[in-house]
């Protein structure tokens, strides 16, 4: 059984609300409060916004994976809710020579050697692949071998 993600998020948020209400009853009717409840309602609150839709939209992978002429560029989740940097790599497309595709993630090979960047994405092994294939012409896309894993 899978959950959607209005599901899950709203679980986390009133669980976070509920932790937090927890706490105030502690220490207003005790006078001391044990700290596990507010870090757990801090964690629950912040992690509720990864399955919100501004997240969804922020870390599409057609918001990730950009062309920029002769080269791809590829950027990692951007996971804090108020830090917009995230690691870019701008990669020749002539250099590509294995992409490695997973759930949530993108693995790219340079030069055929064994060396390359890893990336963290939002989005399932056909939207990655058919996204990365939408950026590149026929003779590009027969120098590169996509595996799904």
């Amino acid at each position: 059984m899978q959950f959607s993600d209005n599901f899950v998020k709203y679980l986390f948020a009133a669980l976070s609300t509920g932790l937090f209400a927890f706490y105030l009853g502690e220490l207003f009717t005790k006078g001391d409060a044990n700290s596990f409840f507010i870090v757990f309602a801090i964690f629950s609150a912040f992690y509720s916004y990864k399955f919100s839709s501004h997240y969804r939209t922020k870390n599409a992978v057609e918001q990730l994976i950009t062309r920029n002429g002769e080269s791809i560029q590829f950027s990692s989740v951007k996971t804090l809710l108020f830090v917009n940097p995230s690691r870019v790599e701008n990669i020749d497309v002539n250099r590509i020579s294995v992409a490695s595709i997973g759930k949530n993630w993108l693995s790219i090979i340079i030069d055929g050697n064994g060396n390359g960047f890893d990336f963290q994405l939002c989005g399932s092994r056909q939207d990655i692949e058919s996204h990365i294939k939408s950026l590149l012409d026929d003779q590009e896309l027969s120098k590169i071998d996509f595996r799904l894993i």
